[in-house]
């Protein structure tokens, strides 16, 4: 069957899952896909609904191939229930993500779980085609290792490191990504994949997925801090992403440490991404590489991997830069406190694999400097997720979308039909 329904109901999400079967439908799956195993007779006690009203919604997805039964399940008196399983298996999400170094794809099953991963470095900021094909052929390249194929795809989750407008989700901020100027990254993508996309910012799904899997699992609220080639900084408030007006919300990268500091592209001085960005990082070590003449990052392009070995190597310029990475972060996490009061601030991104190098010394100036000693213990972690936190949190944006409309999922067209 042709995606064309599925595709239409993305794009018209807020209006397309109109009737009551189609909320109850939601509802049950919804249900189901928490608890894991329900029966009918729980789905009914749960949502109200009549026994043969639960029944006729089941049959849709036992039909669709979203929910098995799996057996009977522990009776109260009378016969015993059987149970319904989701199926996590039913299909499956790529979750990409577009680095300045480098693209990725995670594949996953529909409970997070990552089934498939591929990782390639190149230069995704000046290379706009050749990263979109990179992605293209990842997402193949993942399907083909698990023998699946395209029509077991559900959609695509795609990180950027760039602000993101959900209007225009397509199109990138010039003034970060000038080369990606006149690209639009979702109809690149829809052109080879006839599926729902969602595009968002890498620190904005980094965020996602540490609420959803990560340190900060079921939380309401939570700040995600990607330091990377960028810095970029991701909210959950109320459970759901903030994203301001425009999309751009929580962009840390251009908050001023003082006007006195280094001059930035923005047209502001001082600004964060001048002090703990990729290059910044790379100057201050040039001023510094005299002094250090036995330092491991003898090179002048040395990569943020290269300054965190060298840093637990026990490397003099490594660790000079690291403990001025914290001291830097540290200012801008007490300004993040103070303004968003977060449960959690999760660290992500290659500079945060510097590990306690860095968040001992960052835990110490929030402690000195924020004024409520119940804001300066807020507990501030590494990302446990690794280097796939940003592909996965891409994947799961999807997955929170095919759960508010299951109807997207393969082998669900015929309810938009219908």
């Amino acid at each position: 069957m042709s995606d064309a329904p599925r595709l239409a109901a993305f794009r018209q999400a807020s209006v397309d899952v109109t009737g009551m079967r189609a909320r109850n439908r939601t509802y049950v799956l919804q249900l189901i896909w928490r608890a894991r195993e329900l029966s009918r007779a729980e789905l009914a006690r749960q949502t109200g609904m009549s026994r043969s009203a639960v029944s006729s919604i089941v049959a849709d997805l036992l039909d669709a191939g979203l929910v098995v039964e799996t057996g009977e399940g522990a009776s109260s008196g009378g016969r015993r229930p059987i149970q319904l399983q989701f199926r996590d298996d039913a299909c499956v999400i790529a979750g990409l993500d577009i680095g300045a170094t480098h693209v990725a794809c995670a594949l996953t099953n529909l409970r997070g779980q990552v089934v498939a991963w591929r990782h390639v470095h190149l230069d995704a900021r000046e290379q706009p085609a050749k990263a979109l094909a990179q992605c293209i052929a990842l997402v193949d390249d993942c399907l083909e290792s698990r023998e699946l194929t395209r029509d077991r795809l559900a959609g695509l989750g795609v990180a950027v490191p760039s602000p993101v407008d959900p209007r225009t989700q397509g199109r990138l901020a010039p003034m970060i990504l000038p080369a990606w100027a006149q690209v639009d990254v979702e109809a690149a993508l829809r052109a080879h994949f006839d599926l729902p996309i969602v595009i968002d910012n890498d620190a904005n799904l980094g965020a996602v997925a540490e609420r959803w899997w990560g340190a900060g699992r079921g939380g309401e609220d939570l700040a995600y801090i990607k330091l990377g080639t960028g810095v970029g900084g991701g909210h959950i408030l109320n459970g759901e992403i903030y994203r301001g007006a425009h999309g751009i919300a929580g962009e840390l990268s251009h908050l001023s440490l003082g006007s006195d500091g280094p001059p930035c592209v923005c047209g502001q001085r001082g600004c964060l991404v001048r002090h703990l960005g990729a290059d910044a990082l790379r100057e201050k070590a040039s001023a510094r590489r005299a002094e250090f003449p036995a330092t491991l990052l003898a090179s002048a392009d040395f990569s943020l991997a290269d300054l965190t070995r060298a840093a637990h190597a026990g490397d003099a310029l490594a660790l000079s830069l690291a403990r001025d990475a914290a001291r830097d972060l540290g200012a801008a996490l007490v300004s993040l406190l103070n303004l968003l009061n977060p449960e959690i601030v999760v660290l992500g991104g290659q500079l945060a694999l510097l590990g306690d190098l860095l968040l001992e010394p960052t835990r110490a100036h929030v402690r000195q400097r924020t004024l409520w000693p119940v804001v300066g213990e807020t507990p501030i972690v590494i990302s446990g997720l690794g280097q796939r936190g940003i592909a996965l949190g891409a994947a799961t944006a999807l997955l929170a979308e095919l759960l508010k409309a299951p109807e997207l999922m393969p082998g669900a067209s015929q309810w938009v039909a219908a």
